[in-house]
């Protein structure tokens, strides 16, 4: 659900830390992005029965906030070309 709109985020930042990966980078993210688009509404209906609508939707959040944690630990983790 939230996944699908950052696919070029995805792509991008993962090309740019390992260009020498591209067709594994691309398998990856495309498989993730269809995973997610599978799961993330069966799990979203199942919160929002246990703990309720509001707080299931709320949830969804949390998940701009991972991957934007998830990409600053791959920028930190991999050192970057400086380009002259």
């Amino acid at each position: 659900m939230c996944l699908g709109n950052f696919f070029p985020l995805l792509i991008s930042n993962a090309i740019r830390l390992e260009p020498d990966h591209v067709g594994l980078i691309s398998v990856g993210a495309t498989q993730a992005v269809g995973v997610s688009l599978l799961v993330v509404p069966i799990a979203l209906g199942y919160i929002g029965q246990v703990a309720g609508l509001v707080n299931a939707i709320g949830m969804l959040v949390t998940l701009p906030l991972l991957m934007a944690a998830a990409c600053l630990a791959a920028g930190y983790r991999h050192a970057l070309p400086h380009k002259a």
